[in-house]
């Protein structure tokens, strides 16, 4: 853990190099809210329609292919892997726009939206189910104190329905959670510390989400 922690994330330049690439990609969020999209996600629906099957097809044939030519040495597959590394970083965002298409239609095409209404609480305090995840991670997998100690003990289906019952539960939690409050408690503290003020955190009476 030591040797991988400190010599090849912080002395190799790994954790700058992802940190510069987590960065880049806020930074493409930001530029398309700052363009007002995201407000007009309903006048963009024929766009994304047409632009979802090609983005798929190109990002996943592209990022198959890189796949491919990633083989071992001396086969008809090699290939240098600065070559894998550059589709792989081409054919990411192109399947990213793709999926963030397809979210729209989603969310808002007339026929689906409402398979995705029950999770907009979930969406409004995401910062705050994301940080309740890891506990409930290390309580199942861990082996000390109260944890269950599943890690190396359990299969993909046991895991799979231990992850539904808690959303499921963090589905509960949320819709209760904001009939009494605006915000998140995480996404709470966030904006207090983005804006310099906390801001009021209790509804004033209960509004139904």
């Amino acid at each position: 853990m030591n040797k991988m922690t400190v010599q090849d994330w912080f002395l190799s330049g790994t954790m700058v190099a992802w940190f510069t690439y987590a960065l880049g990609r806020f930074y493409i969020g930001a530029w398309i809210v700052r363009q007002g999209w995201i407000r007009t996600v309903e006048d963009r629906l024929s766009f994304a329609g047409a632009l979802i099957i090609p983005l798929l097809i190109f990002g996943f044939g592209l990022e198959g292919t890189a796949l491919l030519q990633d083989g071992p040495a001396g086969t008809w597959g090699a290939s240098s892997s600065l070559l894998v590394e550059v589709m792989h970083a081409v054919a990411t965002p192109l399947i990213a726009a793709g999926y963030v298409c397809g979210l729209m239609l989603l969310f808002f095409g007339r026929g689906t939206s409402w398979l995705v209404r029950p999770f907009a609480p979930v969406g409004q305090m995401a910062l705050t189910n994301y940080l309740l995840q890891s506990p409930f991670i290390i309580l199942t997998l861990g082996s000390f104190g109260p944890s269950l100690g599943l890690a190396g003990h359990a299969g993909s289906t046991t895991y799979t329905l231990f992850a539904l019952g808690f959303f499921a539960a963090q589905i509960v939690f949320s819709h209760i959670w904001l009939q009494i409050f605006r915000y998140g408690p995480a996404e709470w503290v966030w904006r207090a510390l983005t804006y310099g003020s906390w801001p009021a955190l209790r509804r004033s009476m209960p509004q139904p989400v």
